[in-house]
């Protein structure tokens, strides 16, 4: 295949925008943490006093689990508008560039799930971006009533199954407490298999065990689509409406936002935690599943909060630490993927072998000093090159050949 003519040239950078990657990379780090140590069965799904450590567990459930990946979302919508917009200048088609990106990105996130980590989220992000272009020449109302509407779906549904457990919990409380009983034994040997797999190896019965995983997730995961989704949508609101082409002018707007995000969200995600902190018990999985429920909104309104408040951060007093993350956010890729790499060497059986014995606060600092880390090695590599070495293979990929 021939490569195009003159792939897209790197686009001016927005440093609050690359910022707000490097600050995601943290807290989708934080999140995976929790899969990376040890089996996730020994803490989701558990009431959360029963789990290890349930204050590190509950601050993470807290101000990270969902926030993030939303975060990223956000941002993605963010780089989809961008990207349309200097695809259409060109006077080329926008929608057949861009799915050539996603494509590419879908076989780095296959890639990732299959033969470092199960959690990938690229593959997600891929085929959920496939609906991008379909919003692409919305009004910013529009863009603004499907997000909301996605949303509400999404919060329904929690509580409509939410409602049906509790009806069977009322009405068939015998059967109920069978299902939970065989539930909690089909966990146990899960768990048992998982410590065995990732702990011990040996590699095949790993990467046997890690397929099964992947695909599990890629499931629960698209459950979640209206939220993703939603998220892409408010990226490309937030350039429809110019915020991002001057924040400068967009403060007011940037602290009401950061007011309203903290002060809804902070509150909303408190109760989050506490009730899908009951567990999926006989008594308790109702209020999960309700909390889950609420998070459709109280985990957009921390996210926004965070934006916001980071934002404004960067432009102000924090501008120096706002360039260290920028770094880190011009690699995201690359520096997303290192996550995988560097943790499962180190619990899994093949490199250290800490899977399922180390203290999750221990773990959670081991991945705030690997953050840190590529704070540094970030602003080091860009020193001397334009872009993050997985960022121009998939630039080279798409299009071709990679750009300055």
């Amino acid at each position: 295949m021939q490569p195009d003519p003159e792939p897209l040239a790197a686009s001016p950078r927005v440093m609050p925008v690359d910022a707000l990657r490097g600050f995601a990379l943290l807290g989708i780090l934080m999140m995976n943490v929790l899969f990376f140590s040890g089996p996730s069965q020994q803490i989701f799904g558990r009431p959360l006093s029963e789990t290890p450590f349930p204050w590190a567990y509950g601050l993470v459930l807290v101000l990270a689990q969902g926030k993030f990946y939303g975060l990223f979302s956000l941002l993605f919508g963010l780089g989809f508008a961008i990207q349309m917009d200097r695809f259409a200048a060109r006077g080329e088609q926008p929608g057949r560039r861009f799915r050539r990106r996603l494509m590419v990105l879908l076989g780095f996130g296959l890639l990732h799930g299959t033969l470092l980590w199960m959690g990938d989220i690229l593959a997600i992000y891929a085929l959920i971006g496939l609906l991008l272009p379909a919003f692409a020449r919305c009004k910013p109302r529009t863009l603004l009533v499907w997000a909301i509407g996605l949303l509400i779906v999404l919060a329904l549904i929690g509580a409509a199954i939410a409602g049906l457990v509790a009806m069977g919990a009322a009405f068939a409380p015998q059967e109920m407490a069978r299902s939970f009983a065989a539930q909690d034994q089909a966990m146990a040997a899960e768990t048992a298999r998982s410590l065995a797999a990732y702990g011990s190896g040996p590699y095949s019965a790993l990467f046997t065990f890690r397929l099964k995983e992947l695909f599990s997730n890629y499931g629960m995961t698209l459950v979640l689509a209206p939220h993703i989704l939603a998220m892409f949508l408010l990226g490309l609101w937030a350039w429809r409406k110019g915020i991002v082409q001057d924040l400068q002018a967009h403060r007011p707007f940037l602290k009401k936002l950061a007011l309203w995000g903290f002060g809804l969200g902070l509150p909303g995600n408190l109760l989050y935690g506490y009730l899908l902190g009951q567990g999926f018990t006989v008594d308790g999985t109702a209020k999960a599943l309700l909390g889950m429920s609420l998070s459709a909104f109280t985990s957009p309104a921390l996210t926004l909060g965070y934006a916001a408040g980071l934002v404004l951060f960067v432009l102000g007093p924090g501008a120096r630490l706002g360039a260290w993350l920028a770094g880190a956010g011009r690699m995201s890729l690359t520096n997303y993927l290192t996550h995988s790499l560097v943790m499962t060497t180190i619990f899994y059986f093949y490199g250290f072998g800490l899977f399922g014995r180390m203290a999750l606060p221990l773990a959670l600092g081991i991945g705030i000093l690997l953050w840190v880390g590529q704070l540094f090695l970030s602003r080091a590599w860009l020193q001397r090159h334009a872009q993050g070495p997985l960022e121009t293979l998939w630039r080279r990929l798409a299009f071709g050949r990679a750009t300055a």
